[in-house]
């Protein structure tokens, strides 16, 4: 029997015991297969550890790992990837590992929506105060998305964040929250991060007569944290999809041994479309009803059976470069991404009713087979060509799977992948690929690649030995480590600028060493497109004067 394993911390924590093992005991159930949970009760950073070398060991089937900032765990994660054991981590995720994708909520976004929730309830100035952070990635991310949001209500002050270590009994918490709110009378909203700060910050503010002034958002959505909203201590509750995320990841897991029909059942990573984000259920007073009917972890799988496959299905279509594309049951075009409108040089709608037949130059006997695939249930491939609007074709690997929604064929899945120049193509795009690599490499001055929200994915060996830094230590580190802007600008000014107008530039900065000193430097700074997981990235540039101080 198949074994995949989840593994944390904080293993009987009720949140996991609410929303994430009932759904895994239900996944075991439902495909067959042996699901462990392994790591500690506590923060035991050996124990969570380990758990991933034994289940390396073990050679499992995959992997559910959720992140606790660990840096441990990222060689044993590496040594899965070494075993070709597929690996995603859920709800917290590990960066700098060689985990396939993480499947979770994007703190980054998140803490945007809950400082914007603060803004439209306070609708005036005063003091916004961030408490229950413990240094985890996923918390920083949030932090960051709060305050680029605030950078556009200048008239709110943003407190904290107040970094507390997981504090379940929230008697810390809520002593320190009730410090803030005598100290700041106009202390206007706070933003709560973990579970038990929600339950702390409620304690605290029902302690205070007429404090109800105060607006307050939270994570997560525990029966406790349902209780302070209906009593309206708690205005909004942000609630992590646990339970979709995990169900999710296990999917792309299964799939990436066993395949699927979204890929004609093609086994390895081209089942894992990157990162994706579950998003949150915004949960307020109006609609608690709602969310209540749907928070049993069976109803949660029924409810979102179907739209998890959709989910799937769309990220895999973003992501293929080829031509896709739906055809209904008698072979009428319904769908097709951007990337099949360019490659047939069709305008947007004008390849929606046409037939299979008016773009792939198909035998008669062909045709039925693949109109046959839906009804039979089965996936075909083959050679054949595809026809551009112009009347020009060229050679074409088809391959064709049934949608199948509720036990009942809807329709076909094609991907055509063009096979008229292939064994050039890849010869081509690896040459090119070594020449970046050298050019990057042994560049006479220091490049940086960042992400939207500032994480550094990866800079060239000037970079590292200029600021003395093995190449790996900068990797998941904040651009905001590395430059300081002049005129005491801010860092999140070069993000919001790079990434809205595509370029930015500072004559008079500096590049901070890892020992603290800096160097001045002119720093340029261009917005590339989305990468693979559709993730916005920059090229920093900096050239060092060599003045250092």
């Amino acid at each position: 029997m198949e074994e995949y394993v989840w593994i944390s911390k904080y293993t009987e924590h009720i949140l996991f015991e609410k929303h994430v093992f009932p759904i895994l005991r239900r996944i075991s159930s439902e495909f067959k297969v042996k699901i462990s949970i392994e790591g500690p009760q506590d923060d035991s950073s050996d124990v969570y550890v380990n758990a991933v070398y034994e289940a390396v060991k073990r050679r499992v089937s995959g992997m559910m790992i959720v992140g606790w900032g660990d840096s441990q765990v990222i060689p044993a994660i590496k040594e899965a990837s070494k075993q070709d054991i597929p690996v995603l981590t859920v709800e917290r995720d590990i960066p700098q590992s060689k985990r396939l994708a993480f499947i979770g909520t994007d703190w980054y976004r998140l803490g945007q929506a809950m400082a914007n929730s603060l803004v439209n309830m306070i609708q005036g100035p005063g003091k916004i105060l961030i408490i229950g952070c413990s240094g985890l990635d996923d918390f920083e991310k949030g932090v960051r998305g709060v305050n680029f949001r605030m950078q556009s209500s200048p008239e709110l002050q943003v407190l904290g964040p107040e970094n507390i270590a997981l504090d379940e009994s929230g008697e810390n918490t809520e002593r320190l929250v009730t410090q803030y709110l005598t100290m700041y009378p106009d202390l206007a909203g706070i933003a709560c991060f973990n579970s038990s700060s929600a339950l702390a910050t409620a304690r605290a503010m029902e302690s205070i007569v007429n404090i109800k002034t105060v607006k307050v958002v939270c994570v997560d959505a525990d029966i406790s944290h349902l209780n302070v909203l209906r009593k309206g201590i708690v205005d909004v509750i942000f609630a992590q999809k646990r339970a979709y995320a995990t169900y999710l990841a296990f999917k792309l897991l299964h799939s990436y041994n066993h395949g699927s029909e979204i890929t004609a059942y093609k086994t390895g990573k081209i089942n894992i479309p990157g990162n994706i984000d579950t998003g949150y259920s915004l949960i307020t007073k109006d609609n608690i009803d709602c969310f209540l009917q749907s928070f049993d972890g069976e109803e949660v799988l029924q409810r979102h059976h179907l739209s998890q496959k959709l989910l799937f299905f769309s990220r895999m279509l973003d992501n293929i470069r080829e031509i896709a594309l739906i055809a209904d049951l008698k072979g009428r075009i319904v769908y097709a991404t951007a990337s099949t409108f360019l490659q047939l040089k069709y305008e947007a709608n004008e390849l929606l009713s046409l037939n299979l037949y008016d773009i792939f130059d198909f035998k008669e006997s062909e045709y039925r087979t693949i109109l046959n695939c839906a009804e039979n249930e089965v996936c075909h491939n083959l050679i054949l060509k595809a026809k551009r609007k112009d009347g020009i074709a060229f050679p074409v690997q088809l391959g064709i799977s049934p949608l199948i929604a509720e036990n009942e064929s809807r329709g076909l899945l094609i991907i055509a992948l063009d096979v008229g120049d292939l064994v050039k193509s890849e010869k081509q795009a690896k040459e090119s690929e070594q020449k970046f690599r050298m050019l990057f490499d042994n560049a006479a001055f220091m490049i940086i690649v960042f992400y939207r929200d500032g994480t550094i994915v990866e800079c060239n060996r000037k970079t590292a030995e200029a600021l003395g830094y093995e190449p790996y230590e900068l990797a998941g580190r904040n651009i905001e480590a590395v430059v300081c802007l002049s005129h005491g600008r801010q860092t999140g000014c070069l993000l919001e600028e790079v990434f809205l107008k595509g370029h930015f530039s500072d004559s008079n900065a500096h590049a901070i060493k890892k020992d603290a000193g800096k160097i001045s430097a002119r720093i340029t700074v261009s917005c590339s497109s989305a990468n693979e997981d559709q993730q916005e990235k920059a090229i920093c540039v900096i050239e060092s004067s060599g003045i250092q101080q």
